[in-house]
């Protein structure tokens, strides 16, 4: 399902960084969809995105729920900076 216009996922996508980062934090780690955005953003260009959505991931009442999607970034993310946020979210967590 695609995030309605303005919503908190579709701007967690937007090119702007400042408006990724705010979204980041409108995010429910406890929905499966915003969570799924949220493992998006660990891979994000930006770190302070990173960081946020990292912090994100791990402030759900269940965080055990991300990690499958936290193992796949720490065995094969896409860069560094995403295999760090998914180590800092499980070390988070």
């Amino acid at each position: 399902m695609t995030a309605a216009p303005g919503s908190a996922r579709d701007l967690a996508r937007h090119p702007d960084e400042e408006t990724r980062y705010r979204a980041v934090g409108a995010l429910d780690p406890d929905d499966p969809g915003d969570r799924g955005v949220l493992l998006e953003r660990l891979a994000d260009a930006s770190w302070r995105v990173r960081s946020a959505a990292a912090e994100r991931v791990a402030s759900g009442a269940d965080p055990g729920a991300a990690l499958p999607g936290l193992l796949a970034l720490l065995s094969g993310g896409p860069s560094v900076g995403a295999r760090e946020a998914a180590a800092k979210a499980l070390a988070l967590a």
